[in-house]
């Protein structure tokens, strides 16, 4: 398998929210026309850059930044496979709206959002790892076992004190 670029393009657009599906008078369920048009908009935008490039397969790494006048869209290759198997926005909403109005007294307070579904994103936050003797060990094969030899070391050193 090769390697295959990222594709990041800027796209001078507007950010909309997408609108909640609406029950329509006949008992259908229907997205609104103004989320169908924001979306045909930004993947019309894309297939003119990237128009001829076949869609990654495999893990992917998504990153969007917006701002009042538009958005930086990257999606590039990864080797961090996905541990789980749902939609990572999907997960995402469940989390958010449950820590509404406990954690932060409404969602759209929030302006940096990070989440994975490989379980690695935590897993590299210095404060979160383990500590062993005043050192840091990272959670990686190599570093619980340099914790677990620590660990062992400073066991000893302890008994021999008393």
């Amino acid at each position: 398998m090769t390697q295959r670029k990222p594709m990041r393009m800027y796209m001078q657009l507007k950010p909309k929210v997408k609108q909640r599906p609406r029950l329509g008078r006949r008992g259908r369920v229907f997205t609104p026309t103004a989320t169908l048009q924001h979306e045909a908009e930004i993947a019309a935008l894309w297939k003119k850059k990237f128009g001829r490039r076949k869609p990654l397969e495999g893990p992917v790494l998504v990153s969007v930044d917006f701002d009042k006048h538009g958005m930086w869209v990257e999606v590039a290759p990864t080797d961090l496979p996905s541990l789980m198997r749902g939609d990572i926005d999907n997960y995402l909403k469940a989390v958010l709206d449950a820590l509404n109005g406990i954690a932060y007294v409404d969602d759209k307070q929030i302006s940096v959002l990070l989440s994975t579904t490989t379980g690695h994103l935590w897993k590299t936050q210095e404060e979160d790892m383990p500590n062993v003797g005043g050192k840091k060990y990272p959670y990686t094969k190599a570093g619980k076992a340099a914790a677990k030899k620590a660990a062992k070391k400073a066991t000893k050193k302890a008994m021999k004190k008393r």
